[in-house]
């Protein structure tokens, strides 16, 4: 299966482009069309997204490309071999186009609400991280639901993989801000 490459981004509506990175493994149907549903229906337009997806079963494969088929916000890859979770989401990662302001990371079977970038991006002032732009994210008022807080991050072409992985096993975490939150 031929990948595709993520387009240069392109301003949609004067707001900074956000590369929403998915990880995909034989998606339920019905759970990723609830997901996808929720990006289309997004507030803020200016995003684009980017699918990872890790070798599913060709009709799972076939059923995520019938879901996205016409849509071009959509970029999916799938890799040969199954890599697993995380390198699955690194693989994602490494799909955002490097013009891309903001990356979000999203797994199949979420739901978000319309207003979830919007609020985010507004948010987001001048909250720095390395001083580089990151997302600021308060638990008490970003929650996907009630008992859940949001996962996300917010690295816009200023991370790799290795700093990635630091960050996320908590390496990082005295030097970042209070503000940040991944």
């Amino acid at each position: 299966i031929p990948v595709s490459s993520p387009p240069e981004p392109v301003e949609v509506g004067g707001s900074p482009l956000v590369a929403i990175c998915m990880a995909t493994y034989d998606p339920p149907e019905d759970l990723l069309r609830r997901q996808l549903d929720s990006l289309r229906a997004q507030t803020n337009e200016d995003w684009l997204c980017v699918i990872s997806d890790d070798c599913s079963r060709p009709e799972r494969f076939e059923a995520l490309q019938r879901q996205i088929d016409g849509d071009p916000r959509f970029v999916l890859s799938r890799s040969a071999t199954r890599q697993g979770f995380y390198v699955n989401f690194e693989r994602a990662l490494s799909l955002a186009p490097r013009g891309a302001q903001f990356v979000a990371l999203a797994d199949q079977d979420d739901y978000w609400y319309p207003e979830k970038l919007e609020v985010l991006l507004q948010e987001i002032g001048p909250a720095q991280l390395g001083g580089r732009p990151a997302l600021r994210a308060d638990p008490v008022v970003f929650r996907e639901t009630d008992d859940a807080p949001v996962g996300l991050a917010a690295f816009p072409g200023a991370f790799g993989t290795h700093e990635l992985k630091r960050l996320m096993n908590g390496d990082l975490g005295q030097q970042l801000p209070q503000t940040v939150a991944v």
